[in-house]
């Protein structure tokens, strides 16, 4: 294997505890040869919100095709700062990557980041390796701000074929305070929004959408993952009554799930009642 010329990374947001959070996330890279740690440039990343999937590229291209849009994290343009060619480490030599948060100085100062899954890919111009976490990952004070991933067979390498993933919003039920009959819902996974809106629908009623909210690619046949799943109620008659939630959801590939989850929307009559809308999905995930 040759040097490192390029390096991919890909997160799942979770949830954090403070909405825009300035604490620096850090990549590590290290092995027999010496290594470095890379800025990922968090608050650069206007994506990177409870419930989105971000990559991000430094140096030369690795991993990610055009289409999936990654974002060039800043100093890691070929010659920049965050360039790995800058500091060379052979490929083959890497034994260990993590995923680092800066802390705050007390828990109380601490802008808490979750994540749900994170890879790592390294590329030399034609070879790759991927190293990942694929379960519920803490960067506050008290989680010790880091983790370590492990090499994985690397998706673009691996003889496992892809994993596709249906998600199917089936029901959706008003229950609790009625905040009104014009309502419009939307599920946002891995940077997919789907928004619908159903008029006359009032507590007491449940509906069946049989939408279809995500369909792609995720993952390898036979691997374990998750994914967040971000559900939102909206009352098209006021800007106040609404409410999201975001949950995250395990699959194995091949398996058919059911996940359900329930949204609270309080209402504006100070009452202190809330409208409950339960959500119900199926996730079948099959291998291509």
């Amino acid at each position: 294997m040759g040097k490192i010329t390029g390096i991919g990374i890909r997160l799942f947001v979770d949830t954090w505890i403070s909405a825009d959070t300035v604490d620096a996330l850090y990549l590590g890279v290290y092995g027999s040869q010496g290594g470095r740690e890379f800025a990922v440039n968090l608050n650069d990343w206007e994506e990177f919100a409870p419930g989105n999937d971000v990559m991000g590229v430094l140096g030369k291209h690795c991993h990610f095709t055009v289409d999936m849009n990654p974002k060039a994290l800043d100093g890691g343009g070929v010659g920049g700062d965050n360039d790995p060619a800058v500091n060379p480490m052979d490929l083959d030599s890497v034994q260990f990557v993590y995923v680092k948060k800066m802390l705050g100085t007390a828990p109380s100062k601490d802008d808490r980041l979750r994540l749900s899954w994170a890879e790592v890919f390294l590329c030399d111009g034609s070879t790759e390796r991927m190293f990942a976490k694929r379960s519920r990952m803490g960067f506050g004070f008290e989680e010790g701000g880091k983790h370590w991933l492990r090499e994985s067979a690397s998706q673009s390498y691996s003889p496992k074929g892809p994993c596709r993933v249906r998600v199917t919003l089936e029901e959706l039920a008003y229950s609790e305070t009625n905040v009104g009959d014009g309502i419009r819902y939307r599920t946002i996974i891995m940077r997919q929004e789907t928004i619908r809106s159903h008029v006359g629908f009032s507590k007491g009623q449940t509906i069946h959408p049989d939408l279809v909210v995500l369909d792609q690619n995720i993952g390898r046949c036979g691997d374990n993952f998750s994914f967040p799943i971000k559900s939102r109620v909206e009352d098209t008659g006021t800007f106040y009554n609404n409410g999201e939630i975001v949950t995250n959801v395990y699959v194995n590939c091949p398996s058919v799930q059911f996940h359900e989850h329930t949204v609270l929307v309080k209402t504006t009559l100070g009452l202190q009642k809330s409208a409950k809308f339960r959500f119900k999905y199926k996730i079948d995930a099959f291998c291509e």
